[in-house]
């Protein structure tokens, strides 16, 4: 499936950045430590904007849609504990449950300390359908990147499918992996982003760039709630019972209806 010609790739984030550093329109001929400053610079940008400041009058961050999507473990007959993909950010809602002679059913979601418990005091009738799952945080000393894990009760007796939506950390762009998350609709709002992480920590201000990608973000997040959020087409209901016959509706029609004396609501 090929990709919109307006979207920005990792090689055209690295011409803008430079362009505006001075080190000139191709990448390719730029030194080894102008390159490496670059790509700092994307990588702060691309953080940025993954993870924005709240709007101006807003009390909580943006979750963009395109860092939510929806995966698939399989759950193997007579496993407890399961390792979470390296990008798992987080849930965003619950877990359901299926198999082949299954219909989608909810598993709940609850803290490790209950699923140990549960396995502790069940001992005898801990084999069955998949009842609720915990994510647990794996251990780590500083040498391995944080990392998440599932621990499922009681323990299957067949092979399951638990689906399920997740927050996902962005991965870095590379030669292989060159398309920044978000697609063309964001494609001025990641440049910006970058241009201004160029801006801040190269040239110590926040000029044109800052302000710019403020403004693009806010752009970008009314698409992306236009786009993937709820859609609503107003009032679906019956409103024939607020004009019945000797009665009045209540302030929004369809609301409650009351019976009035001489105009007025009875107290």
């Amino acid at each position: 499936m090929s990709e919109s010609g307006l979207s920005l790739t990792r090689n055209d984030l690295r011409s803008n950045v430079g362009t505006y550093a001075g080190f000139g329109l191709t990448y390719s001929d730029y030194a080894s430590d102008q390159l490496t400053a670059v790509d700092r610079a994307i990588d702060i940008g691309l953080r940025k904007f993954y993870s924005p400041l709240p709007l101006p009058g807003e009390k909580h961050q943006h979750t963009w849609s395109f860092l939510t999507p929806v995966r698939r473990l399989s759950l193997v007959e007579g496993q407890v504990d399961y390792d979470l993909s390296d990008d798992f950010a987080g849930l965003v809602n619950g877990m359901f449950l299926s198999s082949d002679d299954l219909n989608w059913s909810n598993i709940e979601v609850t803290n490790i300390a209950r699923i140990l418990a549960a396995r502790q005091r069940d001992t005898s009738t801990n084999i069955g359908k998949p009842a609720m799952c915990a994510v647990n945080v794996i251990e780590t000393d500083g040498t391995t990147p944080t990392r998440y894990s599932l621990a499922i009760f009681p323990t299957p007796d067949m092979t399951y499918t638990l689906s399920f939506e997740m927050r996902i950390n962005p991965y870095q762009l590379s030669a292989t992996a060159a398309y920044p998350l978000g697609g063309q609709p964001h494609a001025e709002t990641l440049r910006e982003s970058c241009l201004a992480a160029w801006e801040q920590n190269f040239n110590d201000e926040r000029g044109l760039h800052t302000q710019e990608f403020l403004e693009r973000l806010v752009a970008s997040v009314h698409h992306d709630r236009k786009a993937m959020g709820p859609k609503s087409y107003g009032y679906n209901g019956d409103r024939s019972a607020a004009y019945s016959s000797g009665m009045r509706s209540g302030p929004y029609c369809g609301a409650a209806i009351y019976t009035t004396y001489n105009g007025a609501i009875p107290g």
